[in-house]
């Protein structure tokens, strides 16, 4: 484990979550007839932004340092606990919530696709560059 590329990760993969949004602004700017003000959309992306740098330096490095000292550098392992996390974060922000279940299961689909593609970003830098860096035994 690199300390320095776990922190570049950190730093980095957080941003991975605009491309959900991109995803997201895209379909509303074709359904709707009203186009959204500019500081509600720089609001939405700079919270998106902090809540997953949040959640990346409070439980990603904590379950990459275990992750690392079992030995286990599987991308899909990443993925999935970073898609799970963040399903379990809107689970409990929505507990309570009076929300429609269509809604509530948009909000779990496009959380965990957040987790999963941020999850992702932080295996690329953290895992995978410091992999292929490793020097070849040529005993």
């Amino acid at each position: 484990m690199s300390f320095k590329r776990t922190f570049l990760a950190t730093i980095i993969s957080p941003f991975a979550s605009i491309i959900v949004l991109a995803f997201q602004l895209i379909k509303f700017f074709y359904s709707a007839e009203v186009m959204p003000p500019l500081d509600g959309v720089l609001w939405v992306i700079i919270t998106s932004v902090t809540v997953t740098f949040v959640m990346v330096a409070s439980i990603g490095f904590v379950a990459h340092s275990i992750l690392s000292t079992f030995g286990l550098t599987h991308w899909y392992i990443y993925s999935f606990l970073g898609a799970l996390a963040s399903i379990y974060y809107k689970y409990n922000a929505l507990v309570d919530s009076n929300m429609p279940n269509d809604l509530r299961t948009m909000e779990y689909l496009t959380y965990g696709l957040n987790g999963f593609l941020v999850s992702l970003t932080f295996w690329a830098i953290a895992v995978r560059t410091s992999e292929s860096h490793k020097p070849l035994n040529k005993d």
